[in-house]
């Protein structure tokens, strides 16, 4: 109703990509969840809706005021986007008509945006997501076992406390990322996409081990 609309318009500067796919999950359950999840995802998409007229203004502004380094003009425009879900969409919406009209400049513009959004987004999550979803959007097989290297070599971070002679003392050293946790983390995203696709088909369907 309208007072949900209210609410979810309110805070909607407070809702992930995460939380629409926790909410696709819930509508494919069909049970009372479904029913108010279904509910949600409206409130939201008409949300997104009356935004997206201006977040077409804001990429269309970004693309002709750009001026020196683009990228300090895009992180400027997402620290005052709302959410940057809308933005997103239109980027999206761009990308894909740039691939059918074979407008390759509009194309690579458009994927350079993306890419700057998306790499501001995740410094905002968990080191380990953030590098599952660098690894995720690279094609180049040497640049991810090059990113994997750089985050998973120990290096040294502090010399031990102790006597400076002692020299047998071993250095203390760690990852950016202890591949404990990158396994850890991929088996969370795992299952985070099984448990989607359970519910857009069903626990039976042999599409969701081939695309798992």
């Amino acid at each position: 109703g309208k007072a949900l609309g209210a609410r979810i318009d309110m805070s909607f500067g407070q809702i992930s990509p995460e939380d629409l796919s926790e909410l696709q999950m819930m509508m494919g359950k069909g049970d009372s969840d479904a029913e108010r999840a279904q509910s949600v995802a409206q409130g939201i998409q008409a949300a997104i809706d009356g935004r997206m007229k201006a977040a077409k203004a804001t990429l269309e502004d970004l693309i002709k005021n750009a001026k020196g380094d683009v990228n300090i003009g895009i992180k400027k425009c997402l620290k005052q986007q709302e959410s940057p879900l809308p933005l997103l969409i239109v980027l999206q919406l761009n990308i894909d008509q740039a691939k059918a009209d074979g407008d390759e400049e509009k194309l690579r513009a458009m994927m350079h945006i993306n890419t700057v959004i998306n790499e501001e987004m995740e410094k905002k999550v968990s080191r380990v997501r953030g590098l599952l979803n660098k690894l995720l959007r690279m094609d180049d097989a040497g640049i991810r076992e090059n990113l994997l290297r750089h985050h998973l070599t120990p290096v040294e971070v502090a010399a031990p406390a102790g006597d400076d002679d002692d020299f047998d003392t071993p250095q203390l050293a760690a990852a950016l990322v202890p591949p404990s946790r990158l396994a850890s983390g991929i088996s969370q995203l795992i299952s985070d996409i099984d448990r989607q696709l359970r519910a857009a088909v069903s626990d039976e369907a042999e599409d969701r081990f081939e695309i798992v």
